[in-house]
């Protein structure tokens, strides 16, 4: 998955602290120094970021749709999926452990 993802140069989406684009950007006017615009980049972030996101949610199994059905950005979809790899992990390091010390 990463690979493609680094291929299509959209590795960024993954990062959460990196990949948020804001909807409001502030005006540059002297007249209107406070007043919100929208972010003209935002609907192009927008695409990539469910792209992406379609493309994780489809890869992984169905066991692995159903606890990150609630994630609504690609970054949030990649965390929710590390997670889990690293509590498996986890799970095979004690395993691994206990069997070695019983061994």
């Amino acid at each position: 998955m990463l690979s493609a993802i680094r291929g299509a140069r959209l590795a960024y989406l993954l990062d959460e602290k990196t990949a948020a684009m804001p909807t409001k950007d502030v005006a540059k006017s002297a007249e209107k120094p406070d007043e919100l615009i929208p972010n003209p980049e935002y609907d192009e972030w927008v695409g990539k970021d469910q792209s992406v996101f379609n493309y994780l949610y489809g890869s992984v199994s169905k066991d692995v749709q159903a606890p990150v059905s609630n994630c609504t950005t690609s970054a949030a979809i990649w965390k929710a999926i590390q997670e889990m790899n690293e509590a498996q992990s986890r799970g095979r390091v004690i395993n691994t452990r206990m069997a070695l010390a019983t061994a």
